[in-house]
């Protein structure tokens, strides 16, 4: 059991070519140092126009945004899509409370649902904004892919584990491949109705 050891750098007797080394410093590791960033991926396309799947999404995204506490040290993006011409990537953050706003006044537009382009766009927005740390997308759709021509579930899993991007997603309906897409990033996968357990 090691919650009553006690620690102190003089426990520490370090050797350079067999002789030890006096007058070594350590440094206390700031934790604030770490910086988390995630990126939301939210489905604007007219098919979220059905039984009011947008307004689910849209209180999907915003009972994330609600749980969760975003330190100075952390961003929070948000990107748009319907089809490929609607893929809107929004600034990364601190300021959780302006993505909630920004949520509230979507409305869905486009012909079609450009899904695996959306969220390849947003794990390389996501890796490469300029901080470092852990990275993470949390895609909200109702699930159907059907007009991303350039982008297969192969290549995003790829795209996202060579960049250490872990993908979440929640999704309106029970969509498999979306489900196998999260699970192979290191991420998971869960349909509305069960509390968004991310």
């Amino acid at each position: 059991r090691l919650e009553n050891l006690s620690f102190s750098p003089e426990m520490i007797n370090l050797k350079e070519d067999g002789e030890s080394v006096k007058n070594v410093q350590f440094d206390k590791i700031n934790n604030s140092n770490v910086y988390t960033s995630t990126n939301i991926v939210m489905d604007l396309s007219v098919s979220m126009e059905q039984n009011n799947r947008i307004g689910r999404i849209k209180s999907g995204v915003q009972t994330f945004l609600d749980s969760v506490t975003i330190e100075s040290n952390n961003l929070i993006g948000l990107l748009t899509f319907a089809d490929r011409e609607y893929i809107t990537q929004y600034p990364f953050s601190s300021d959780k409370n302006s993505i909630s706003t920004s949520v509230v006044d979507m409305y869905t537009h486009g012909n079609c649902t450009a899904l695996y382009e959306a969220i390849n766009t947003a794990i390389f927005n996501t890796s490469y904004n300029n901080v470092g740390g852990s990275k993470y997308v949390i895609v909200f759709t109702d699930g159907e892919e059907n007009c991303s021509d350039f982008v297969s579930a192969e290549t995003l899993i790829q795209n996202a584990l060579q960049l250490g991007v872990t993908i979440y997603a929640v999704s309106e309906d029970d969509y498999s491949e979306l489900a196998y897409i999260a699970e192979s990033t290191n991420g998971s996968y869960t349909t509305i109705g069960n509390d968004y357990d991310l």
